[in-house]
């Protein structure tokens, strides 16, 4: 109850964070986020959804700050929350996605190919496992067709 408690909040220091743009929202995010995620079981059923949060805060705050070490963060938060959820669930096409558009944006940063190659495998899951007429498709498709033509 508690971890479901901070995870509220930090979802909602991000929102706020991201209608005003004050950075301290984020980083209050970011540890309340941490918070639910070291307080959670490692098999309970709402960890990768709490770790995929964490993981866009560190996305936003890299895009934000553009400190590195927060892109890896968001990265590694993410392959968690993909491991953790099994194929099937509802929520494993935006787990991937959530995955894939850090890994591209830091082949952008830095050009290792590796980073590319990871973002399109996790945004072609993303794509296989969302059915037709899932709401989220086109924009996972969109994000496969940006990584192609990164590395086009």
């Amino acid at each position: 109850m508690k971890a479901n408690c901070l995870n509220n909040l930090g979802t909602s220091l991000q929102s706020r964070f991201r209608r005003l743009g004050d950075i301290a929202n984020l980083n209050e995010a970011i540890t309340t986020q941490q918070q639910a995620v070291r307080i959670t079981p490692h098999d309970h059923p709402d960890k990768p959804a709490y770790l995929s949060n964490l993981g866009n805060s560190f996305f936003l705050r890299f895009r934000r700050l553009g400190d590195i070490s927060d892109l890896d963060e968001a990265i590694m938060t993410q392959k968690q929350a993909v491991r953790l959820t099994p194929d099937g669930h509802p929520d494993k096409p935006a787990c991937l996605n959530n995955l894939g558009t850090p890994f591209r944006v830091r082949f952008q940063c830095l050009g290792e190919i590796a980073d590319l190659d990871e973002a399109i495998t996790a945004q072609q899951q993303a794509v296989r496992f969302a059915p037709d007429g899932h709401p989220d498709k086109p924009l996972y498709l969109e994000g496969l067709g940006t990584s192609f033509r990164c590395r086009f």
